[in-house]
């Protein structure tokens, strides 16, 4: 109970550690713990506690679980994950496309766009969005001479 040897006790002589973390919230907000069975206003000594902890909220020091192992966390560098990332919805392929989403859905039904489904959901590649582009472009055939 080193941790909180600058708060002090109520009333009865339990140590504030013993109470629920919302009443050290509104102990700082200088009101009562009647609900705690604290008959008079808690303070607490800040500038120990800002000293101590740099300044965070009370309520993040007062919860005493352990820190999480940041092993949890990991990168994910597979390549077929990569790939995956590529797949897009319908609304955002549309907007890759700039149409909407009936025209893609159309465009679909047609075979123009290949999809890719997983049961129910629809996904679009970017590199078929891209082919489908190239497709679509119209090239200069240039000037053959002739009044403008």
């Amino acid at each position: 109970m080193k941790f909180f040897s600058f708060l002090e006790k109520t009333s009865s002589g339990r140590p504030l550690a013993k109470l629920a973390r919302g009443g050290i919230d509104r102990c700082v907000k200088g009101g009562t713990l009647r609900s705690a069975g604290i008959k008079r206003p808690l303070r607490i000594a800040r500038s120990a506690f800002t000293g101590a902890h740099g300044g965070m909220a009370l309520s993040r020091a007062m919860d005493l679980r352990k820190p999480s192992s940041r092993s949890q966390f990991t990168t994910l560098t597979d390549p077929e994950v990569s790939e995956l990332s590529k797949l897009l919805h319908v609304g955002d392929a549309a907007k890759f496309l700039a149409v909407s989403k009936r025209t893609l859905q159309q465009l679909t039904a047609d075979r123009s766009v290949a999809q890719i489904k997983f049961g129910r959901n629809v996904r679009y590649d970017i590199a078929d969005l891209r082919r489908f582009i190239e497709s679509r472009k119209i090239r200069e055939i240039g000037w053959k001479g002739g009044a403008l």
